[in-house]
């Protein structure tokens, strides 16, 4: 009987947040934030950045967890 071939992606995830800025743009703890979604790893931020982020009244920030790619595997056998 023939094996199949198939196989799953591993995802590992890692704390982040995800900061919405004003429209014009604005500067906070030596990031640029917009109108747009800026997800960052909070493992690549001071607690520092991180507390003067959360404090800033012009942006809205939510806790999120980033999705991180991993190496495919082979799916166990009847999935």
């Amino acid at each position: 009987m023939a094996r199949s071939s198939k196989t799953k992606t591993v995802t590992e995830t890692i704390s982040g947040i995800r900061v919405i800025g004003p429209e014009g743009g604005f500067r906070r703890a030596g990031h640029l934030f917009g109108p747009g979604e800026t997800d960052i790893p909070l493992d690549s931020m001071s607690k520092q950045q991180i507390a003067a982020i959360r404090a800033e009244p012009r942006l809205i920030v939510t806790d999120i967890e980033i999705a991180l790619a991993g190496d495919a595997e082979p799916a166990p056998d009847g999935s």
